[in-house]
């Protein structure tokens, strides 16, 4: 259902590694996401405000993930950071 295009790293004020991606539902592109390193949520531009609500509505349907030993609803910036990590790693795995 959910993809992402586009994906573009950098090094940011943290060090950690800032990001910036496009999000798809369905193949269609619904907002750009920017992580800026410097420690805050992440950036959304939607293409629309209904698609904002479509995705925290799924994810309100995910199971709690797992966090050194606490269990964490998943919410949209965590969604799309687990979407980046399950790209990367099916990228790798080709």
């Amino acid at each position: 259902m959910y993809t992402i295009k586009g994906l573009k790293r950098f090094v940011g004020m943290e060090g950690e590694g800032g990001f910036n991606v496009t999000l798809c539902r369905n193949g269609s592109p619904v907002a750009f996401v920017v992580n800026d390193d410097c420690g805050g949520d992440y950036l959304w531009k939607w293409k629309d405000d209904t698609e904002e609500v479509v995705l925290r509505n799924h994810c309100k349907t995910l199971p709690p993930v797992e966090i050194y030993g606490m269990k964490i609803n998943v919410d949209i910036d965590m969604f799309i950071s687990m979407l980046i990590e399950t790209t990367k790693k099916g990228r790798k795995a080709k």
